[in-house]
């Protein structure tokens, strides 16, 4: 008996969550937010498509993303990324993967195109400006949905739900921009994500833009060992950074620091 009343507690939750998500998607003063990983350079791209190409090597990034792993209605994000210099284009070209699900109910896909033109203002300076072309599809499974008369007090949840479905699955293209300047020893950037503010809601006949993001940023990289150059292979690198974030009525403040040191 205790099981049962456990998991019936346990899907209500997950379903409360979910319905108070939809809610506010229909709502007139509430929007939805993107998904975010804690360590903004770990996911370069994700952060500000200027960035594509500025390793000039070929680099790829896995990020993966588990939001309150205790509770039932966890948030899970995985994103993958690949960018490149590429030299015919005089930028960086790159493709990103975002997938974003909350208890396997409530999707969010994302696949972006990107790329990145650079100039040479100087010996020591460049600037990077980006675009992304994004097709993105969010989906809702009414089916791992569980309502109270679904429930018998002895045998848990036995019965079929007289609560039609609602909402779905829609899609459609996003647009984003960034900027990018840096030189050996010092970086800064400016991104706007979302300029074309997709509707995101999975209620017929109702709006959920996604408000526009816009993220500042910047950092040094500053030589630990004496030499001056953050290039030699030896040298250990000090990174301190700071980023600012709004989206919507939300803003964020972050100050970090990277240490970076070689091992051969």
């Amino acid at each position: 008996m205790r099981k049962i009343i456990y998991k019936i507690l346990n899907r209500l939750c997950l379903t409360c969550t979910i319905i108070s998500t939809l809610i506010c998607l229909s709502t007139k003063d509430a929007y939805s937010q993107d998904a975010e990983f804690t360590q903004f350079y770990a996911s370069p791209i994700f952060l500000n498509p200027a960035f594509a190409g500025t390793h000039m090597c070929p680099r790829l990034t896995l990020n993966h993303r588990n939001q309150w792993p205790g509770v039932p209605a966890t948030f899970i994000t995985n994103a993958f990324s690949y960018d490149q210099h590429v030299d015919g284009l005089h930028g960086g070209l790159g493709l990103m993967i975002v997938n974003d699900r909350m208890a396997n109910s409530l999707q969010n896909n994302r696949v972006s195109g990107v790329y990145s033109y650079q100039m040479k203002l100087s010996r020591k300076f460049s600037v990077r400006l980006g675009l992304e072309a994004t097709f993105w599809q969010k989906k809702l499974d009414w089916n791992q949905l569980t309502f109270g008369d679904m429930i018998d007090p002895i045998r848990g949840f036995v019965y079929q739900t007289g609560d039609l479905p609602r909402g779905g699955t829609r899609s459609g293209l996003d647009f984003s921009a960034g900027f990018l300047g840096f030189s050996e020893q010092f970086y800064f950037g400016f991104a706007a994500h979302h300029l074309n503010e997709p509707n995101e809601s999975l209620l017929t006949n109702e709006t959920s833009p996604l408000p526009r993001k816009f993220t500042g940023h910047m950092g040094f990289h500053i030589p630990w060992s004496g030499s001056g150059s953050v290039y030699r292979e030896t040298e250990t690198i000090v990174s301190p950074n700071i980023l600012y974030r709004m989206q919507g009525s939300a803003q964020q403040l972050n100050m970090g620091l990277y240490v970076q040191k070689a091992l051969m």
